[in-house]
């Protein structure tokens, strides 16, 4: 691993936390706080990370596929 993959890795952490908030959102945000809209946000907050994390995972191993050879 090379001096500039703590970013990368944080981005991947980052999009892995957007995924698991938006989750929560999403299964608890009409049956708590009796709001239909947090909900929503939740399912398009955690379908935005993963859209995001399988990005930058593929982003990453393109690059990884460069280095090598």
């Amino acid at each position: 691993m090379r001096l500039g993959d703590g970013v990368y890795v944080m981005i991947l952490g980052l999009m892995v936390a957007n995924v698991m908030v938006g989750a929560v959102l999403a299964l608890v945000g009409e049956q708590l706080l009796g709001s239909p809209a947090v909900s929503l946000f939740g399912t398009w907050l955690a379908a935005g990370g993963g859209l995001g994390y399988l990005f930058f995972r593929w982003l990453g191993s393109r690059e990884q596929k460069k280095r090598s050879g």
